[in-house]
């Protein structure tokens, strides 16, 4: 089995999104990662970038007889401790800015209100 087969499987067992692992190899684009699915030789440093985000040892790459539940358990760790410290911080922005929209709101009626007692004022 070479080493493109082997990433692929590891991918496909896992429930890491494509683009979290894109982006853990240095590239932008999830589709890149199918480029690695056919390629016989893989640079040293994307193993190792792989090795880390799926917590198995590079052997893990060379090994077809490692066992995938050693890598199963590796990536249940991973899910259950990761958080996406961007995601927290943007739904945390996105609270904030619904606060503030309805406080804006409650403001602007009150603004309408004062603007009709105005105008009412004015025509008497």
């Amino acid at each position: 089995m070479h080493i493109g087969k082997r990433i692929k499987q590891l991918i496909e067992s896992t429930n890491i999104p494509d683009y979290k692992i894109a982006e853990a190899i240095g590239k932008k684009d999830r589709q890149s990662l199918y480029y690695y699915y056919s390629k016989q030789h893989v640079s040293t440093e994307v193993l190792e970038r792989l090795s880390k985000l799926f917590k198995v040892p590079i052997k893990y790459f060379f090994d077809e007889n490692f066992e995938i539940s050693t890598v199963n358990e590796s990536i249940e760790k991973y899910e259950t401790k990761s958080h996406d410290p961007e995601k927290e911080w943007l739904l945390e922005k996105i609270r904030l800015l619904e606060e503030n929209k309805a406080l804006l709101e409650e403001k602007l009626k009150n603004c309408s209100a004062g603007i009709d007692s105005i105008k009412t004022k004015q025509q008497l």
